[in-house]
């Protein structure tokens, strides 16, 4: 009985990280689509450089960020090791026009907060 009770709480607590991740890559589309850079930057991991969200968000605003609706995740991997905790999602953001693209993002976990490492929309956009 403690080990299904162990394991529930194990699942329960995997779950809610996954959807803290995926509220902060939900977030940075929010920033986006408001072309908010300082916002979409703070929502990175330190190792970031602000130049590569400025990138992101000002080279493709019409075509990622502009019309974005929603964030779906159909898979994810958390993983511990030697004291880092990181997350990889992987899904489809939806558009008010009824289009999606897939996106990853990889996170990891700094100050008890969950930090964007790498995004993809539209794999190669």
């Amino acid at each position: 009985m403690a080990i299904a009770v162990g394991f529930g709480l194990l699942a329960s607590r995997c779950v809610g990280e996954v959807n803290e991740a995926k509220a902060v890559v939900g977030e940075f589309m929010v920033a986006g689509q408001a072309y908010n850079i300082e916002w979409a930057y703070a929502l990175c991991a330190p190792q970031v450089n602000r130049s590569e969200v400025e990138s992101l968000i000002e080279d493709n605003y019409d075509s990622l960020f502009r019309n974005y609706e929603s964030l779906r995740t159909s898979s994810w991997h958390i993983e511990s090791s030697d004291g880092v905790t990181s997350a990889s999602l992987e899904g489809s953001v939806a558009y008010r026009d009824g289009s999606s693209l897939p996106y990853e993002a990889v996170l990891v976990k700094s100050g008890g907060e969950w930090r964007i490492i790498h995004i993809d929309i539209g794999m190669g956009y």
